[in-house]
């Protein structure tokens, strides 16, 4: 049953990635914030932007996985676990523009002057993880970490042929298994990430395996370096108060705090062991860790727009993050509130609702392989 699942996900993800093409006949890259082509020059490496039809074919793959485009469901897939693994990790997701710009933005900003080290965490299919690759103006390393040798199969196999030129790849290392694992995995990574990204991850850790999570962070994180987390929230006043988590920042002991996790009354539909986040908890999260410093926490709605507060159309919260450097930790902790930092590089993003040389792109054949 496990390798029919798998082959009928090869197959509709095959089959999605072959409309790619013939879906953009149908959808307008410019009617979408985060597709537009002024939206990409803001972090698309030069030697792309510059070229009009490499950039044209960008576009339209950047368009297949944003909201606005119907087509762009079809990547909502389950994820597929390895056999060993018992727990439900939800679903793949399309582009969230709230989040993944000021993620693209900040890293074409830091590669101007060095090529920085970056991390996704259940990066899934690396849906996410491979527009990235093009946001190093001068080269860098993306690390793909996910749990699943499934999913990491899909990613390598059909994601990064597909929308990744050949001398890109170059910059991909695979980070195989559990997070909590990296460190032992890649030892050379302590505190040298950059830039690190998690996306619906946070929903399925228990209190104690997300302040590891938060130590892991930290530990992964270079001096400023800033991590950029999104998880799925309910567009409910009181789903804090179900939440595991959230019981556990304040202290309190609530009815479900005896099992790993334990939404009972309002998660109708989702996986065993999920649960919702929120700018609050990312704020009390953050508030217990001394090294690192919330620079901004926010929800997205279903059309992957920042909105400040909670709305019936809300579907995710989103936290930016930056490890504190030597000098702030010496200091007293008195301005830990204090927005520094990334802050000149990201702006407060709103989206819509509708190491290579720059001579690489010269064999321009071998870049649209359809």
């Amino acid at each position: 049953m496990f390798k029919k699942n798998i082959l009928i996900l090869f197959i509709a993800c095959g089959a999605w990635l072959v409309q790619v093409t013939d879906a953009m006949a149908e959808f307008d890259p410019e009617s979408a914030e985060f597709s537009k082509k002024a939206t990409l020059k803001t972090w698309v490496r030069s030697d792309i932007s510059d070229n009009t039809e490499v950039m044209k074919m960008l576009q339209d793959y950047i368009a297949s996985l944003v909201p606005e485009n119907p087509d762009s469901r079809k990547v909502i897939m389950p994820v597929l676990n390895d056999a060993w693994v018992m727990q439900n990790f939800g679903y793949t997701f399309q582009t969230i523009p709230a989040i993944e710009l000021p993620l693209l933005k900040y890293i074409h900003e830091i590669s101007q002057d060095k090529c920085p080290i970056t991390l996704e965490i259940a990066a899934g299919a690396g849906l996410a993880s491979w527009p990235i690759l093009y946001a190093f103006e001068k080269g860098g390393t993306h690390y793909i970490n996910e749990l699943s040798s499934k999913m990491l199969q899909i990613c390598t196999e059909l994601i990064i042929p597909k929308f990744v030129h050949k001398n890109l790849r170059n910059f991909i290392k695979i980070v195989p298994g559990s997070c909590f694992d990296i460190l032992n995995k890649e030892p050379a990574l302590r505190e040298n990430v950059h830039v690190l990204y998690a996306k619906n991850f946070e929903n399925f850790l228990d209190p104690v395996q997300h302040v590891r999570f938060l130590e892991l962070i930290e530990n992964l994180l270079t001096e400023d370096g800033c991590a950029f987390l999104c998880a799925e929230a309910l567009p409910s006043a009181v789903a804090d108060l179900e939440t595991p988590i959230f019981n556990s920042l304040l202290n309190i002991k609530g009815p479900n705090d005896n099992t790993a996790m334990g939404l009972t009354t309002l998660t109708g539909g989702y996986p065993d062991g999920w649960h919702p986040f929120s700018p609050l908890i990312y704020k009390l999260a953050v508030a217990k860790r001394p090294r690192l410093l919330l620079i901004d926490t926010f929800y997205i709605d279903i059309y992957g727009s920042r909105v400040n507060a909670l709305t019936t159309t809300v579907r995710f919260a989103a936290a930016i993050i930056r490890k504190k450097n030597r000098n702030e930790l010496l200091s007293s902790y008195s301005d830990s509130g204090k927005k520094i930092g990334i802050k000149k590089v990201i702006p407060n993003v709103q989206p819509s609702k509708s190491g290579t040389s720059s001579s690489f792109l010269t064999s321009l054949p071998d870049y649209i392989p359809l």
